[in-house]
């Protein structure tokens, strides 16, 4: 019984580290072929930024200003979760 409680605690702090590993900062955006916002992260991968209420809130992404002050914001890389 504790055996089984270790492992689902370490599973969880295993987790933890490699959705962090899987953070990448904003470096840029663009506009897709939709005319959606997408940011360019380090990593080399694109996500879309979408401001889409109720299911995605980013009003930021919006304006200039918005999305210059959120340069270098940290984003989990769906890409790099997957090829992980």
């Amino acid at each position: 019984m504790c055996f089984h409680i270790l492992a689902k605690a370490l599973s969880i702090i295993v987790k933890r580290i490699d959705e962090k590993s899987m953070q990448q900062a904003i470096i840029g955006f663009h506009l897709d072929d939709q005319q959606d916002w997408v940011a360019k992260l380090a990593c080399g991968h694109a996500q879309h930024v979408r401001h889409n209420p109720p299911w995605q809130n980013r009003p930021w992404v919006m304006t200039a200003a918005g999305r210059q002050e959120k340069l270098g914001m940290m984003l989990q890389c769906k890409q790099c979760a997957l090829s992980k």
